[in-house]
């Protein structure tokens, strides 16, 4: 075999892993990010049927 194409593809197959982490790293943190809102935006939620129910 070529040992251009071995090398060829050992870079890729080496530089696979990196890509699914960067991968995974963006999707938890979009996740976490939306999981964020979702918690201040019920908690708003939540304080202002408080205040509007004690009044």
């Amino acid at each position: 075999m070529n040992p251009e194409i071995l090398l060829w593809i050992f870079h890729n197959v080496s530089a696979m892993p990196r890509l699914f982490t960067k991968r995974e790293n963006e999707m938890n943190n979009h996740l976490f990010s939306k999981k964020i809102e979702e918690f201040l935006g019920n908690s708003i939620i939540s304080i202002g049927f408080m205040v509007k129910t004690s009044s």
